[in-house]
């Protein structure tokens, strides 16, 4: 992902990347706006799998919204 361009990114790939814009400061509370938007259906469970992780890694809180 890190040599590609953001318009030859999948969904899924798109997704991660904007959340790894969010977490890159480390925030006390994370707000995601429809964060599996354009993610199939395995990978929206992944991607709902991974926001917990990074949450509870950075010790922060979450705001979905859907």
């Amino acid at each position: 992902l890190l040599n590609s361009e953001v318009n030859t990114l999948s969904g899924g790939e798109f997704q991660r990347v904007l959340l790894s814009r969010a977490i890159a400061k480390k925030p006390e509370l994370l707000v995601l706006d429809e964060p599996v938007q354009g993610v199939d259906n395995t990978g929206e469970e992944a991607m709902y799998n991974l926001i917990e992780t990074i949450a509870k890694s950075l010790n922060c809180g979450i705001l979905l919204i859907s």
